[in-house]
């Protein structure tokens, strides 16, 4: 349809009046229905000083206010019919569409949802007009748009152009210390979303099969037959709907962690075993209560109708980082294809990237342009992770690049990395845990730690375990560290020690592939310097290599199996 709300959303002061014209944009199109029905709905679910008034439309010199429908919610809608020779909307009653106004409620923190649907049922539009939540059910196909309008007489600033997960998560942990009816899920939902630059759907009221609107898609539809395990799906940003076994209602926001680890933020009543509600207001209304901090979202699963869940999420891309940390020598430079990758929760094509770094001292080179991007503001553009380069400027400054991607419509939210400019040709050695065997894989390539975290999940990164050099020479006393892969076993080998390198290679070539240099080390320690031991693996025939003293005394009094060969050689800081 060519009929939508253009904004995402839209936070007014008590009895602000708008023009629908600002609101609603309707385009010509052979599509138009008929029937396009305005919406008003409201949840009275409110905290005890609030006046209970409704928000109401008006034009051609009349007014309409909502009024009630079932249980405690509001209602009112108008239909308008579709004039081809003028391409607008109009009702005998209230005139064109885009000559209507909607004047929000008086009261303080009161959430409207305007909602659109479009029909060729003269029958359907004049019969559940008053009721979004009616026509949603009995003509899904013809629901087009929500915008949620929240009177907030406090409020400053400016709705952002879009929300994001951790926006959403950040404005909801704001909430906590409010009062709010313990009713009111809804309403709270509603006001995060609104107030991070997104409206959820009307159907989003009670418990019905969800509706994607604007940025918000359904990951998670109980109600039309998604089965699974939808804890473990639930993800920070998402806002998840359901019944208990109990019959009740309920609307929450995840604010972090997912599964057993996903903490909420919500109006939940908290009780003890006595029976009295630890946090009521207090304030002259029993159904007022304080929202308390992020809660374990384990108190509120048990007696969850998976059937009912539905989970509402922001279609914004997310950017993940391959490996921990990232260092870069100076003068040196790595590729963002290696370090970071993007998904999209909806399956939208990532179209652009954006990056930046908080240091000026390095930069990026973009399509072999070299530019400073050392703020939000001045962040790079490309349409590919790989057309990014980070360049190594000062030696040692440690630095954070930051990575965002952008699906065509929405911009995720930006992922750090911490990174330090190594001094001279320094590079840092990644170490993995093999999870199979015990042993351990180190790495002086970037690319190949970042393909190791992508293929290999039987390798667990624990970082950088220490650092190296790249080429012979960056140090008055470097050497070689050779690398052998096993082919019995599938781990590599390691020595500084050509004597060993020779023998071998002359002796155990079969099984042993040399596979060359893999790094270079201090044989004599320099300023700085940190010794390296290694232990051999009485097992499986290879070795450990730790700078880490700590990491050294426990394996020394736990691991007979590991037996110290002394100082290896000696790592720069």
């Amino acid at each position: 349809m060519s009929i939508a709300f253009p904004r995402v959303s839209l936070i007014v002061s008590p009895g602000q009046v708008t023009p629908l014209s600002q609101l609603v944009t309707v385009s010509v199109s052979s599509s138009n229905p008929a029937y396009l029905v305005l919406n008003g709905y409201d949840r009275n679910e409110y905290t005890g000083s609030s006046s209970d008034t409704t928000g109401s439309f008006s034009g051609n010199a009349h007014t309409l206010s909502l009024s009630a429908l079932e249980g405690d919610a509001r209602g009112a809608g108008i239909v308008f019919t579709y004039v081809a020779s003028t391409n607008r909307y109009s009702n005998s009653t209230y005139g064109f569409l885009d000559q209507l106004s909607y004047t929000a409620s008086t009261s303080a923190a009161d959430v409207t949802d305007l909602s659109l649907f479009g029909t060729s049922s003269a029958s359907i539009a004049n019969t559940y007009a008053s009721s979004a939540i009616s026509l949603a059910q009995y003509d899904a196909a013809g629901y087009l748009d929500t915008l949620t309008v929240a009177t907030e007489p406090g409020y400053h600033g400016t709705v952002p152009p879009q929300a994001t997960p951790l926006s959403v998560a950040a404005l909801a942990q704001t909430f906590d210390g409010a009062f709010w009816n313990s009713d009111g899920c809804w309403v709270l939902a509603s006001t995060i979303s609104a107030e991070a630059g997104a409206s959820l759907p009307v159907q989003s009221a009670i418990n019905m099969a969800g509706a994607a609107n604007g940025e918000w898609f359904i990951a998670y539809n109980g109600p039309a037959g998604s089965t699974g395990d939808w804890k473990s799906s639930v993800r920070t940003g998402d806002m998840i709907g359901f019944l208990t076994s109990a019959g009740t209602g309920h609307i929450t926001t995840c604010v972090s962690g997912a599964d057993s680890t996903a903490m909420l933020i919500d109006n939940i009543t908290f009780i003890t075993q006595d029976g009295v509600i630890i946090n009521s207001a207090n304030d002259g209304s029993s159904r007022d209560v304080i929202i308390q901090p992020a809660h374990a979202a384990s108190q509120e699963w048990q007696g969850v109708m998976d059937k009912s869940v539905v989970i509402f999420r922001l279609d914004t891309p997310v950017v993940a980082t391959l490996i921990p940390t990232v260092n870069v020598s100076a003068g040196q430079s790595v590729n963002l294809a290696t370090v970071f990758s993007a998904t999209d929760p909806a399956g939208r094509a990532i179209t652009s990237y954006q990056a930046y770094t908080t240091s000026a001292t390095d930069w990026f080179t973009v399509d072999g342009a070299s530019v400073t991007a050392a703020s939000v503001a001045t962040a790079v553009t490309a349409s590919s992770l790989s057309q990014i380069t980070l360049n190594g400027g000062t030696p040692d400054v440690p630095d954070l690049v930051n990575v965002r991607a952008f699906n065509g419509a929405y911009w995720g939210d930006w992922t750090t990395i911490s990174t330090t400019s190594l001094a001279g040709n320094q590079v840092p050695i990644h170490r993995f845990f093999n999870t199979g065997d015990g042993t351990h894989f180190f790495t002086a390539s970037a690319a190949e730690a970042a393909n190791t975290v992508a293929t290999r999940p039987d390798l667990v990164s624990e970082g950088i375990g220490l650092n190296g050099y790249d080429t012979a020479g960056a140090s008055p006393s470097s050497e070689a560290v050779f690398r052998f892969f096993d082919k019995k076993d599938g781990t590599h080998f390691y020595t500084a020690s050509t004597n060993e390198r020779d023998a071998l290679v002359t002796t155990r070539s079969s099984e042993m592939a040399y596979e060359g240099t893999a790094f270079y080390e201090d044989a004599l320690p320099q300023a700085g310097d940190t010794a390296v031991y290694r232990f051999f693996d009485t097992v499986h025939g290879t070795h450990l290599f730790t700078q880490n003293m700590s990491e050294k005394a426990s394996i020394l009094a736990t691991r007979p199996d590991l037996v110290s060969e002394g100082i290896a050689f000696y790592a720069p800081a």
